[in-house]
């Protein structure tokens, strides 16, 4: 059995007597499926490296777990911070106070402008009128059959 793209099912047999062109959805369908199974290629070439990759860092661990243990190494004693002197403090300049700043000055008025004459337009035409369109739907007569020949 093949299932198409379009939801049709037909058996092997009427697909190889048949040969069809593919359409246009066939082959989208085609290109997804060849980008997924790109992608599943590349998901496990990344996986077979990573595994790679952990086994020599496996190999590394279990080299270190088997060294001989370090020597201890002698301690040494830091000698003590030396102690912060004490700075001179910054002097701080004393600023006028803002009631003995000179006042802003005013901002000078505006112009005024000339009143511009206002445009008064004509009257709009009236619309014509629409005709109505009927909403009732005229009947049908109905035609009745012809009447059957009688037999004796």
């Amino acid at each position: 059995m093949v299932v198409r793209a379009n939801g049709e099912i037909e058996l092997e047999e009427e697909v190889e007597n048949y040969p069809e062109a593919t359409s246009d959805e066939e082959e989208d369908l085609e290109h997804v499926v060849d980008e997924m199974s790109s992608l599943n290629c590349f998901a496990l070439v990344f996986f077979v490296a990573l595994s790679f990759s952990s086994i020599d860092v496996g190999l590394a661990a279990r080299h270190l777990q088997q060294l001989p243990p370090m020597p201890t190494l002698p301690t040494t004693t830091l000698p003590p911070f030396p102690s912060i002197p004490n700075l001179p403090q910054p002097s701080i300049r004393s600023f006028p106070r803002p009631g003995a700043l000179p006042p802003l000055p005013t901002m000078p008025g505006l112009p005024t402008l000339p009143s511009v004459p206002r445009a008064t337009l004509p009257p709009l035409p009236s619309m014509p009128s629409i005709p109505t369109i009927p909403t009732t739907i005229p009947s049908i007569p109905f035609l009745s059959p012809p009447p059957s020949p009688s037999s004796p």
